[in-house]
């Protein structure tokens, strides 16, 4: 039997020895090749049948509910014995602290004795609370005739019991627990230890072969600096990967390169080096279940289904797999831009399953929202939130996969997504059908979330490992690399608390409980660590250690300290390239290579403008997109591209102006808007405002929307009384929402300018004012809105509308005519008539503008794109690239 550390190290000496056995005319390697935690078993014959993952959790639930009250809160307080998802979250935790506290040969009842030995120690009746409910623990097993795996082989060590006729070869076996070490005593006669080190550190090893701990605590790291990168951020470290893998590419072949990845957040960028190089890659830890598709689609599902909101719709629909599944039941997969646009026109609150045809009859029929809703009530009926057995719960979640995924999903599926779906199918159903299966897994759950939470959390962490390709790149974690045979390592991520790793403030078991009691504590992770680099460092001659300075958040990060567990002169020299781009290389035998990188620059390009079809007329107010940025407005203009998605939940600043319009609009048609009693006007506003609003309450329910009403409802009552005054003041509104053109004249061609005039209104003495609403939150004037301080044009709107109003009143001179905003912003104690004051000269400066605007588009100039992103483009901000690390720069191609 062949024992090695990591699953990783045993798939790798089955290779090798393959090898040789082939070379030599073997039919078959006489060995097993097994992790240190699948040997126990090997050692000793069982008397009972060892408990399943899920019936430990359910027996620690049960020993739970049923140690006494006050005893519960001495070690969980606050916890409720009804509660199913926290039962079974501190069963968990349980049987890990019960697994932990056990591979070193201690139980709960020993270790509480042990601490009422330690009057100084403040846990005793915590301590003796938990021995108490391992009891119970034991006695449920107990009575369904099971044994716990780690107390079964405790107490084989006790009577001696370990045994085997084969022959135990440890290989690197550097940290060994009590337990595994005791049961390899029993048979030391059988037993070998191989031990890979410098013979100068011999002494570092105990009997069996482990670390001694203070030997390698104060044992320095010397790997040479030029091993060493230190870089900024995480997609430095993946340019630095590629650089490595091209320079190695020569000399060695995918299989004989290793890219260490002790940090997983760095993966994203590697990933994306790799795969622009055609590189390969074999990602050895395999992706969690927890993160692949199916389960965060069952963890949508049963948010969704818990809630009924319309965030957790959405997001059930844009999963890929429900997508798909819906579009066969449509028979069209163009349909989820129409749920937005829903979503944009109703705003609902809800999207409930228990009432799928809640908006029929509301005009809405051009959706499909009705027909998607009553697929997935179809789809879901077996996991609607009501208070059912655990078993019961995983019944429903099985049907639900089969009826998304097929009963046997496609394994062997060209695509990596549906391939990786498939197992994860293949292995979420395996583990839901123990529960359906199990009458002892009858608690009863209320919720869909909860039932999902407790059904997952009865197994250990589950893995989706696709097979490992011929030629590809391995992708190790850190415990993997210390046995790693590849010539050619390249180590991400060397930053403190990513390796060495520490443990701090666990709830029951503190450092200092760890090392008295000979528990693994943060020095023996230490010694573990340090011989690791050291192996890593005298096993090959192509290895380097990148450390970054930021993670991913752009936040601080420290350089390991395993890598400052040198000499001194080392240290200062490290510690100094760390803090600055000083490059240290320079002064050492590899001077070509930097140790400090420079962040690279962006090499997505912003995509010029091409066949431009020239806009044959222009809004008003597009005058003012122009001038901002004549790209983004070539975006939203030309290419008519506006950004459509599901996130509003109140009204935005549109379709709020749009509702003041519309009731603006009612009152400039009617009789009362030659009113100046201000109560007259202001009960006509609010019972406009409530029909009008009317159909968007029936339809929402969102406590947001009725709240902006109200709001708007508060503007009103004070335009009212301000419209009286202007009223009085001989003012009347003689058009509304008044669609205009007029025909500017550039260059001896015409460029009709079109709007839509909110207001004009006429003195008794003839003269004319044209009013523009403004219902945003600043309430910028109309003076501040149009022109900068420095006397810039910003935006033409009013002063073209001198012009415009010309085509539908007779207008004698239209500098003239007066301009300005009406106002109603928050504040209601700011909403006012506003006019403007331009000077003949400036209203001269804003014509000169608007042709040059003209001549502009004319010459179809829409390039570069303005450097700062204008207020109000996040529409447009991906693809110019707004608010990103690296921009790119057209010089550099």
């Amino acid at each position: 039997i062949l024992v090695l550390p990591t699953t990783r190290a045993c798939r790798r000496i089955n290779e090798l020895c393959g090898e040789v056995a082939s070379a030599a005319g073997l039919s078959s390697l006489r060995f097993d090749s097994i992790t240190v935690g699948d040997l126990p078993e090997r050692m000793y014959e069982q008397e009972k049948a060892t408990a399943s993952p899920l019936l430990r959790n359910l027996a620690w639930i049960e020993a739970l509910r049923l140690l006494p009250e006050e005893k519960l809160n001495a070690v969980f307080p606050g916890l409720q014995r009804n509660e199913v998802a926290r039962l079974s979250s501190v069963a968990a935790r349980l049987q890990a602290l019960h697994e932990r506290l056990g591979a070193d040969i201690w139980s709960f009842k020993s270790v509480a004795r042990e601490i009422a030995l330690q009057p100084e120690f403040p846990q005793n009746d915590r301590w003796q609370a938990l021995a108490e409910l391992q009891d119970l623990y034991y006695k449920y097993l107990s009575s369904e005739d099971l044994w716990d795996p780690q107390a079964a082989r405790n107490v084989a060590i006790r009577r001696e019991l370990c045994r085997t006729n084969r022959e135990i070869v440890l290989i690197g076996l550097a940290d060994l627990n009590r337990g595994p070490r005791e049961m390899l005593m029993q048979c030391a006669s059988q037993v070998t230890s191989l031990v890979f080190c410098d013979p100068n550190d011999r002494v570092g090893f105990d009997d069996i072969g482990c670390l001694v701990t203070d030997f390698w605590t104060s044992r320095r790291v010397r790997v040479s600096d030029r091993r060493i990168r230190m870089v900024d951020r995480p997609a430095d470290q993946a340019r630095l990967v590629g650089e490595f893998l091209e320079s190695c590419r020569s000399q060695f072949s995918n299989r004989q390169m290793v890219i260490g990845l002790p940090d997983e957040t760095v993966w994203p960028q590697v990933e994306r080096v790799t795969s622009r190089m055609g590189l390969p890659t074999y990602h050895a830890r395999g992706m969690l279940l927890r993160e692949g598709a199916v389960i965060r689609l069952l963890q949508k599902i049963a948010e969704y289904v818990d809630e009924s909101s319309f965030t957790t719709f959405a997001e059930v629909i844009r999963h890929p797999d429900i997508y798909q599944w819906i579009s066969s039941r449509l028979g069209r997969n163009n349909w989820l831009s129409e749920v937005d646009a829903f979503q944009n026109e109703v705003l609902p609150a809800a999207i409930d399953l228990r009432k799928p045809r809640q908006f029929v009859g509301m005009g809405l029929d051009k959706y499909p929202v009705v027909p998607i809703v009553e697929a997935l009530r179809e789809l879901l009926e077996k996991v609607l939130p009501e208070s059912r057995p655990l078993n019961a719960w995983a019944e429903g979640w099985i049907s639900l996969l089969f009826a998304v995924y097929g009963a046997e999903p496609e394994l062997s599926a060209e695509v990596v997504y549906d391939r990786m779906a498939a197992m994860g199918v293949q292995q979420v159903t395996r583990l839901l059908t123990e529960i359906s299966e199990s009458s002892k897994a009858s608690l009863a759950v209320d919720s869909a979330t909860d039932s999902l939470e407790v059904c997952l959390r009865f197994f250990d962490e589950q893995y989706l490992d696709e097979r490992e390709a011929d030629n590809a790149v391995s992708v190790l974690g850190w415990l993997d690399l210390a046995l790693e045979d590849a010539p050619a390592m390249i180590v991400t991520g060397m930053n403190n608390h990513v390796v060495p790793t520490n443990e701090s403030g666990h709830a029951f078991l503190p450092n200092s409980l760890c090392l008295r009691f000979g528990l693994v504590d943060n020095q023996r992770r230490m010694a573990r660590d340090v011989y690791a680099v050291s192996l890593m460092d005298a096993c090959r001659a192509n290895l380097l250690f990148v450390v970054g300075r930021r993670n991913s958040r752009k936040e601080p990060m420290q350089i390991s300290r395993l890598l400052l567990h040198c000499d001194d002169d080392a240290l200062v020299r490290r510690s100094q390239a760390f803090f600055s781009f000083d490059d240290y290389n320079q002064r050492t035998d590899r001077g070509e290579s930097k140790m400090a990188q420079r962040p690279a620059l962006q090499q997505l390009i912003v995509p010029r403008p091409n066949n431009v079809v020239v806009p044959s007329q222009l809004s008003v107010t597009r005058f003012r997109e122009y001038m901002k940025c004549p790209y983004r407005f070539y975006l939203t203009t030309i290419l008519k591209l506006e950004e459509v998605d599901d996130a509003l939940r109140e009204l935005d600043g549109g379709m709020f102006g749009d509702l003041a319009h519309r009731v603006f609009e009612d009152f400039g048609r009617s009789e009362v808007r030659k009113s100046g009693d201000a109560k007259e006007i202001r009960d006509f506003l609010r019972d406009r405002l409530a029909e009008r609003s009317k159909v968007w309450k029936s339809r929402s329910q969102l406590p947001s929307l009725t709240l902006q009403i109200e709001n708007l409802e508060y503007r009103l009552e004070r335009f009212a009384e301000l419209q009286a005054e202007h009223r009085r003041a001989g003012w009347t509104i003689v058009e509304v929402e008044q669609k205009v053109t007029f025909p500017f004249v550039v260059d001896g061609q015409p460029f009709p300018v079109t709007g839509i005039i909110d207001r004009i209104d006429q003195h008794e003495d003839g003269r004319l004012a044209v009013w523009d609403y403004k219902t945003s939150d600043s309430g910028k004037t109309a003076m501040a809105a149009h022109m900068d301080s420095q006397g810039n044009w910003l935006d033409l709107q009013l002063p073209l509308y001198r012009h415009l109003i010309t085509s539908v009143r007779t207008v004698p001179e239209p500098d003239q005519v007066g301009l300005g905003y009406i106002l109603l912003p928050n504040n209601t104690s700011n909403v006012k008539f506003d006019p403007a004051s331009w000077t003949p000269e400036q209203l001269r400066m804003a014509d000169e503008q608007a042709w040059t605007v003209m001549r502009s588009i004319r010459a179809e100039i829409f390039w570069p794109p303005a450097v700062d992103a204008p207020q109000f483009s996040d529409a447009t901000s991906s693809i110019c690239q707004d608010n990103v690390f690296e921009r790119w720069a057209e010089a550099a191609t």
